[in-house]
């Protein structure tokens, strides 16, 4: 089996195919095109050069199995999965030692950030914020941590210059770092062992290969709370996400990434309209200005949160760009990439907000908030804040309407920032306030 690419310097793909079959081998391979184009554009030639299959980046594993499976003759069982966000369970004493474990995630990106903290808050574990390299080193410096999920590229010090600043220090030589990073090559991988990191995960993060990596590094005797038998299971949070078929944008795919998490899932919707509307004006700017390390790490980011939602085509549109600012490709080369990239994106944004603006996530509460039901849910949240519980979030996410009608807007968008920042003194602040004015006892 040969898996070839299909836009590379000197010979592209499909004179690579149709030159190995010029080859005239006793058993050729068998060949299978790679590309983060659609396949319209490369089909029409690939059955010519003697191409099987072709795949869209970014190839999944469980793709790659399949497609090796089906070519090679394997047959597949005809077994329906059950429904729902599978979980890989873990055992006791594993997932023990991260619950109460104090994690440091350094991350410039709002969405890795969100993303991160919620599946690790999730397992009991205590999560620190650093927004870029120098401030990690900073925390790393004056906090004690299990450790330190580190991402590469960053403004200001990336995470290649933060580590080297960490393990100069020689009480930090055994804190375990682990690299996060959208570059999954070998020399990129290379590069974190080499500055002192002890392992990477590749973004978007897969919550099983990350929870697998921390159980590795972080030792069973810091569990410092009741040991959990199994990761959480799914809550039936009420949140109907009835998106529309969205060209380019795996749902289910994102959903996982997110442990099935609808409201994380659908909050994470939201902030990539936010985040990424002027993505590619600032692309564009830091090229004309000939800041071309700025508008890698942009397009690395771009790949990078754009594979935490699904959204596979962009993702992989985003991995080219990187690659050919990366390279120094000819102005000609990056502005065609650039192009491809931005219409998609135009796309999907354009989508999202349609589908977003419209009554299809919304609560299963046909009967609309409740006025009654105010005092409970303030009664329930205020004992997720006071916990420091991340189910907070869920809760919040689920009585909005309630809240915002009871609250009015100032005081909900007051409790929304506070919450959404994992603020949670400030919300339960604002919380108890505004239930005071309101005159609402809570039991």
């Amino acid at each position: 089996m040969v898996f070839i690419d299909w836009r590379m310097p000197g010979m592209d793909g499909i004179q690579t195919a149709r030159s190995i079959r010029q080859l005239e081998l006793a058993h050729p391979p068998l060949l299978v095109m790679v590309t983060a184009y659609g396949r319209e554009e490369v089909l029409r030639d690939a059955e010519e050069a003697g191409i099987r299959d072709v795949l869209i980046k970014p190839v999944s594993a469980s793709l790659l199995f399949d497609t090796l499976m089906q070519l090679l003759g394997g047959e597949r069982l005809d077994i329906k999965p059950e429904a729902g966000v599978s979980r890989k369970m873990y055992p006791a004493a594993g997932l023990s030692a991260l619950h109460g474990s104090r994690i440091l995630v350094v991350e410039d990106n709002e969405m890795n950030q969100e993303v991160a903290r919620d599946l690790l808050v999730d397992v009991g574990a205590t999560v620190d914020i650093a927004n870029q390299g120098q401030e990690g080193v900073e925390k790393v410096m004056t906090h004690t941590y299990d450790a330190v999920l580190m991402d590469m590229q960053m403004p200001v010090m990336d995470g290649i210059a933060a580590t080297k600043a960490i393990r100069r220090d020689s009480r930090h030589q055994s804190l375990p770092i682990i690299a996060m990073t959208a570059n999954a090559m070998q020399k990129d991988q290379e590069r974190c062992l080499a500055a002192g990191m002890n392992d990477y995960v590749t973004k978007p993060v897969d919550p099983d290969h990350l929870f697998k990596v921390l159980l590795k590094w972080i030792a069973p005797e810091h569990g410092r709370a009741e040991p959990l038998s199994a990761m959480p299971a799914p809550r039936d949070d009420g949140l109907v996400l009835d998106l529309p078929v969205i060209n380019g944008l795996d749902v289910e795919m994102g959903l996982r990434r997110v442990l099935g998490k609808r409201p994380l899932y659908h909050k994470l919707l939201h902030t990539f309209i936010q985040a990424q509307g002027t993505i590619v004006a600032e692309i564009e700017s830091a090229l004309r200005t000939g800041n071309r390390a700025t508008a890698e790490r942009l397009a690395h980011t771009a790949k990078g949160v754009s594979g935490n939602i699904g959204a596979t085509v962009i993702e992989g549109l985003a991995a080219e760009l990187e690659r050919v600012i990366r390279e120094n490709a000819p102005p000609a080369e990056i502005s065609q990439h650039l192009d491809a990239f931005a219409q998609a994106q135009s796309d999907l944004l354009s989508a999202l907000r349609q589908a977003l603006s419209e009554p299809s996530a919304t609560r299963q509460d046909p009967a609309g908030p409740d006025a009654g039901a105010l005092p409970a849910i303030l009664a329930l949240l205020r004992d997720f804040l006071a916990d420091d519980d991340a189910q907070a979030h869920e809760c919040f996410e689920s009585h909005q309407q309630a809240l915002r009608s009871g609250f009015g807007e100032a005081a909900y968008l007051a409790l929304e920032r506070a919450i959404g920042q994992y603020d949670y003194p400030h919300a339960l602040e604002t919380l108890l306030a505004e239930a005071a004015r309101l005159g609402v006892a809570l039991s």
